[in-house]
Order: structure tokens, then sequence, then C-alpha cells
């Protein structure tokens, strides 16, 4: 019956409430996104990758050669007209009013065009850097060069000795029993590694001189350190003479015959004296002293027409 309970109609439909979950959810949407250019991205880079060693830089250059965007092949080819007809050229270095000639034979130079190519840019590369560098910058690079190290240093050490001073430390000596002081004075050497550098850059793409870079090398022992030890020990070692004693006897030396053995001379860094024991021999076995006698040689006398040998006698002082 229409009045009870039971035959009341069913509710009408109501939709399930949305599911949060579902793809269409704002956050999923996003995710979606990014995937999409993630693999964009990796298309892209992989895209890159195999640009790079199908054609050169944008903006190109190895040395004076424009390669810009050309075929490895093309910048190779255009590479070997430029410079190959340069590489028996010299270099050229110069110091003062002296010239060097530095030929590539002598300094064992050589152009390795093939590693040139690809240094610049002629090979493939998953560097992001140098994909990019397919489309933006510039990008200049030297010529590579095989290099005889042997011959090269051999080139840097004739250059050195025509260059090179060397420093001069300060010294005092005492002739006449004065002390006679020399000066410091800087000396001057060839900066090898810099001058490497030089003749490397300057091969094959320049004709310039290159001047010889030097460095100076200063002395261990500096004009001030000189002159306190001429006050300090210099001018009182010969203000008079020395007592010596040999044994029991003391004997008064002169400053004329102590003074030419003595010299101040740099060593561990700093002014020390030292006695010639060779010089000083002279005086301390002459008969003005007494102090000692010098060492006799055994000889050989003729006596009564037999040989006789006379032994040595040893010196003393």
């Amino acid at each position: 019956r229409l009045g009870q309970r039971g035959d009341e109609p069913p509710p009408p439909y109501e939709p399930p409430p949305p599911d949060y979950e579902d793809d269409d959810q704002p956050s999923h949407r996003g995710r979606r996104v990014e995937l999409g250019l993630v693999a964009v991205v990796a298309a892209l880079y992989v895209v890159g990758y195999f640009l790079t060693g199908a054609r050169m830089p944008a903006h190109a250059s190895i040395g004076p050669v424009d390669v810009s965007g050309m075929s490895p092949s093309a910048a190779r080819a255009a590479v070997d007209k430029a410079l190959t007809p340069h590489a028996a050229d010299p270099v050229v270095l110069t110091y003062g009013e002296s010239e060097f000639h530095v030929t590539p034979v002598d300094a064992g130079l050589a152009l390795n065009l093939d590693r040139t190519v690809d240094r610049a840019g002629g090979s493939r590369s998953w560097k992001p850097a140098d994909i990019a560098g397919l489309f933006f910058g510039t990008h200049k690079t030297a010529p590579v060069l095989d290099v005889d190290d042997a011959k090269l240093q051999g080139v840097l050490s004739t250059i050195g000795t025509a260059v090179d001073k060397d420093v001069v430390e300060p010294q005092i000596t005492f002739p006449k029993a004065k002390p006679l002081a020399r000066q410091p004075k800087p000396g001057l050497k060839v900066d090898r590694a810099a001058t490497e550098k030089a003749i490397r850059a300057a091969y094959l793409v320049s004709t310039k001189p290159v001047s010889v870079p030097t460095a100076v090398v200063r002395p261990t022992v500096d004009s001030d350190a000189l002159a306190a030890e001429m006050t300090s020990y210099a001018k009182p070692a010969v203000s008079g003479p020395v007592t010596i004693a040999v044994g029991d006897k003391k004997v008064s030396l002169p400053v004329t015959a102590y003074a030419p053995a003595l010299v101040v001379r740099v060593e561990d860094g700093k002014l020390t004296p030292y006695i010639d024991p060779k010089k000083l021999a002279g005086p301390l076995t002459s008969t003005t002293t007494g102090i000692g006698t010098k060492a006799v040689d055994a000889t050989v006398k003729i006596v009564n027409n037999k040989p006789v040998v006379v032994p040595g006698k040893p010196g003393v002082g």
C-alpha cells in the first residue's frame, strides 16, 4: 500500500564525491608537464651531441683562421691551407740588441692538425658548454703542437747562456791590509717556462718578434748587511796585530801578514769570515815570525859515488 513505508520510492541518484587522486587533479597535470619538458630537453641534448661532431661552434677560430659553423673536414682543410705553408717559419725572440731565431726543427715543433680541429670543437661531446657553444659565444683555439721537449729545452738553454747574468754576492777582502767591500748586484735569468709558452704561442700564427721573458735574481745578502759587517767585523779585524800561540811560543803577527788570507764571504745566507790556510802558511813559516818550519821532501844525493837517501822533514805551523 502506498501509505506504508515499504512502498516509498527510492531516493534520487547522487553522484559520488570527486576523487582528488584522479589524473585530472592539477598536481598530476603539473607532473605531466615536467616529464614532457624533461623529455624535450633530453631529446635536444642528444641532438646537440650529434651536432657537435657535425659542425664547428659559432664564432670559432683556430689561430687566425675563421672556422665558424664549418664542418670539421672543411675546418681542417682551411687550417691546413692557412698554417702549413708557415710550418718552417722561425720564431724570433729578442733581448736588448740580441736576436734569437728559433727554427721549428731545432725546437722540435710541429702542427698536429687533427688534434687542433678536435680541440676547437670538431668532435662529439656530451658537455653542455660544448653543445651550447654551437650557437652562442666566441671560441678561440690555438694550434695544437707536437713538441720534442728535449729539443725545446736545448733551445731555452742556449738563450739562457746568452742572456743570463750571475748574481754578485757581497764580499770583503783586505788588500794592503785595508777592508775593501764588493757591493752586491742583482743577476738576471731567463724565465724558461714563460719563454717556452711564448715560443709555442707565436709559432705558426705570429711574425712579430717576441721579447725574452726574464726574472731578476736578488743577492742573498743586501748592501745594508754588508755595511753592518764592515763596521762590526772588517774594520776591527785589521785594526792591529794579532798574537798567535804555538805550543809555549807566542808571536805577534802584523796585519800585513794575515790580512791577505782573510776574506768575508756569503755562506749559508750570511756574511762569514774565512781564513785561507794556504795564504796564511807563508807568513807563519817565515823567518820573521819563526813560528814554524816548512816541510822538506826526501831527496837522493850521491856520496862517494853511491846514492844516499836523505829523509824528508815534516813541517811545523
